[in-house]
């Protein structure tokens, strides 16, 4: 069936068939578009269409018959670009199948694997969508009030925490520590000083702690280093060297503030022990493998520097008042420190004082007590032997005013012995200046240094009586 290319009086029957199907058929019937000129259209529109009547073959008249070829070509058509649409599409995801199915002019014409598609899911329309939409603004609030319900709680616990730190703060200060601020070095932060800088004390370990909040808000008191827990023990021994008892005073105490300023007091203690004990040799002191050495006339004492553990066995009362009183005595250089420190300083000297560091008398107060005390018994003892007949009386002359005084006076006795002639001994402490025996009698007045010398004094005035 031929198209004739006048326009057609109905414009129903022009709808009917597709723009796409007229091109198709106008190009079969006149060729290439290109081969179309103005006047050959012309004359096709001024002839009128022929139309050619066959006679039907096999029982089909033309009419049907042109109308099944052109559906078949339609059909084929059709197929033919689904076909490639479908290659063109498998093309993506597998290169080699797709371009197998593919016709030569779409290959030309399109690269292989440029199409591509995604499966689209139909929207269920029965399903409200504001409900979903209701349900995750729900499940966002609870999350977020889960959120700051937890925040709240935490927070509170926070300010708790450091209520309870800042309060135990100020019940440290309210107790008298220094409590300073350092913005240098590891110690940067809250520190307190423990140590004895303020009494004057030139010992090398500083004394400063750290305070830090503990996991429950507490002040957590931390040293710069591992500090030792040692105390200074003192041991008696008998004349034959057994060992009659030990004194110690703990270090442990409610705090750790405290415990850890106790355990820096006991190892300043024996450090200056130990250096008064090296000029002490003269006086029958010896160090002997960190251990103070003081010989007697009846035994001798032993001081040392031992773990609180350590300080074992039975407590001897002597060595137990000993101990203490070296405690005594630091304390009252300390007090003694700080008292000069808060008066009016003096006026400036004109000689350069000595770079040497102090060392304070600690030992010596006690040993002069202990071997003038031992020299008068043996100086009774000496004179009842050789003058059994006469009377003897000894007294000895003590500072009654304050402990110090009694401690740094240095002791003495008055022995009188009275037989045909008084005589008077003074017995001083050894640890002082000059002669330790001061002997008079009829007026005469001997300078004795030791017990032989008394010893052959003695005698003669019993020979010469």
């Amino acid at each position: 069936m031929r198209i004739s290319l006048e326009p057609m009086d109905d414009p129903e029957v022009t709808q009917k068939v597709p723009l796409g199907e007229q091109i198709r058929r106008i190009t079969q019937e006149k060729g290439s578009f290109a081969n179309l000129t103005e006047e050959g259209l012309a004359e096709d529109i001024q002839s009128p269409v022929e139309t050619e009547e066959k006679p039907a073959e096999e029982g089909l008249e033309e009419g049907p018959r042109q109308k099944l070829i052109a559906a078949v070509r339609s059909a084929l058509n059709e197929s033919a670009l689904s076909l490639d649409f479908v290659s063109l599409l498998i093309s993506g995801l597998r290169p080699q199948s797709g371009a197998s199915s593919m016709s030569p002019a779409l290959k030309r014409q399109v690269p292989i694997g440029t199409l591509g598609c995604d499966t689209i899911k139909k929207e269920q329309t029965s399903i409200n969508k504001t409900r979903p939409g209701a349900g995750w603004k729900l499940i966002a609030l609870e999350n977020a009030s889960k959120h700051l319900r937890g925040s709240s709680v935490r927070l509170q616990g926070e300010a708790e925490k450091e209520a309870r730190f800042w309060n135990e703060l100020l019940q440290t200060v309210m107790g008298g520590e220094v409590v300073v601020k350092t913005n240098r070095g590891k110690m940067k932060g809250l520190n307190v000083k423990y140590g004895f800088e303020e009494s004057g004390s030139t010992y090398f370990g500083t004394g400063t702690g750290k305070l830090i909040r503990g996991a429950d808000g507490s002040v957590v008191f931390k040293t710069k280093s591992t500090q030792e827990k040692k105390i200074v023990r003192v041991r008696s021994f008998s004349g034959d060297g057994e060992e009659v008892g030990c004194g110690f005073i703990g270090a442990e105490a409610q705090t750790e503030l405290q415990t850890a300023r106790n355990y820096l007091f006991e190892e300043e203690l024996f450090f200056l022990l130990q250096q008064e004990a090296r000029t002490l040799g003269a006086y029958r002191v010896l160090l002997e493998s960190d251990t103070i050495v003081c010989e007697s006339f009846e035994g001798r004492l032993e001081i040392d520097f031992v773990e609180e553990s350590m300080a074992l066995g039975p407590k001897d009362q002597l060595a137990q008042l000993l101990c203490a009183l070296l405690h005594l005595i630091l304390c009252y250089y300390y007090s003694e420190n700080l008292k000069k420190q808060q008066s009016t300083p003096e006026p400036l000297e004109s000689t350069k004082k000595s770079d040497q560091p102090r060392i304070y008398s600690i030992l010596r107060p006690l040993l002069s007590h202990m071997h003038q005390a031992k020299l008068a018994a043996r100086a009774v003892r000496l004179a009842e032997m050789i003058l059994p007949n006469s009377k003897i009386d000894s007294t000895r002359s003590i500072a009654d005013e304050t402990v110090s005084d009694i401690l740094f006076t240095p002791p003495e006795s008055h022995v009188r012995i009275t037989a045909e002639t008084e005589i008077n001994v003074l017995v001083r402490s050894p640890l002082s200046p000059g002669a330790v025996f001061i002997a008079r009698c009829d007026g005469f007045k001997a300078e004795l240094y030791d017990l032989t010398e008394l010893e052959m004094w003695l005698k003669g005035k019993a020979l010469a009586s």
